[in-house]
């Protein structure tokens, strides 16, 4: 089977568990079996092209808009969505939204060494967008908190969410892994990772919590030249008036200093300790994390039938 998911120079570890999850949760190597089929995986990827493909399995996949429309729906076999939000947007059972597959990571990704004594403090996971963008890190470290890029590996990413006592994150699937890891987590958003919430009320609806991020503040440390600064602006003047695409009322002109950085630590330290963090109830996550393994038990039986 080949797998099918977002892949690109840029590793970030929600999708890059696609490398081998499914082999992991299964217990079998993919590529021995029914190699004509293929498995759509992780990620808010529906709306991918996938006329190459001749019988596509759908094992946990979301949409990232709230209406899609799939014209060869005929060639999936939906065993479960992301959730019920993605189920509407295709028009199937909604029962079928059970969540996302990251839900298990706990039983599959396990720790080579037993930490008999992490230290407990705070983490920092942003969205891969961010991380490329600024230095996160140096504002962690003002704000005592540990960053993790959502570039690491996956081994990385879950042991540091053992061994934090938060997590405070802009990724979905740092906060995925943190409540299937039982971890407290809070959400956080920047303005352009803001302006597309669906994946993220999508998961959320599993779990019976609803969208609502802190908003923090757009971060940019890289350089940007004085070209890129004057293109960006009209860009941005432009968009504002509807006249261009809406990603560009994100375009950057702004570098931002020590003073940004420095205000960004302080909104950290405020976040972590005036917010209440959420996790899910336990018999619920449970729930979800069986109905997931029968799916994917009845998914082996298939695979590896002659």
């Amino acid at each position: 089977m080949e797998k099918i998911y977002w892949q690109s120079n840029i590793k970030n570890f929600g999708d890059e568990l696609n490398n081998d999850f499914f082999e992991r949760a299964l217990e079998i190597n993919l590529k021995e079996y029914k190699k004509n089929e293929s498995i759509l995986g992780i990620g808010s990827i529906l709306n991918y092209n996938t006329s190459n493909h001749s019988k596509i399995h759908v094992l946990g996949t979301g949409s990232g808009y709230p209406e899609i429309k799939i014209k060869n729906l005929s060639d999936y076999n939906i065993w479960f969505l992301r959730g019920p939000l993605t189920a509407s947007a295709i028009g199937v059972d909604k029962k079928l939204g059970i969540c996302d597959p990251a839900i298990i990571v706990p039983q599959i990704y396990k720790s080579a060494s037993i930490i008999e004594n992490p230290v407990k403090k705070p983490i920092f996971i942003p969205h891969y967008f961010s991380a490329l963008n600024a230095n996160w890190k140096k504002v962690c470290m003002l704000a005592d908190i540990s960053y993790r890029s959502p570039m690491s590996g996956i081994n990385e990413i879950c042991e540091d969410i053992q061994r934090s006592n938060l997590v405070i994150t802009e990724s979905l699937h740092g906060a995925i892994l943190a409540d299937a890891y039982r971890i407290p987590w809070i959400l956080v958003a920047t303005p352009p990772v803001h302006r597309s919430p669906f994946k993220w009320k999508d998961w959320l609806s599993t779990i019976d919590f609803e969208y609502k991020p802190i908003q923090i503040p757009w971060l940019w440390t890289n350089p940007i030249s004085t070209r890129e600064k004057i293109i960006n602006r009209i860009k941005q003047k432009i968009a504002k008036h509807n006249l261009g695409p809406n990603r560009w009322t994100n375009k950057q002109y702004i570098q931002h200093g020590e003073s940004e950085i420095e205000k960004c630590a302080e909104l950290l330290i405020k976040i972590k300790t005036k917010t209440t963090p959420k996790l899910s109830d336990s018999t619920r996550l449970q729930s979800l994390q069986s109905q997931i393994n029968e799916k994917l038990t009845e998914f082996k039986r298939y695979v590896i039938q002659n």
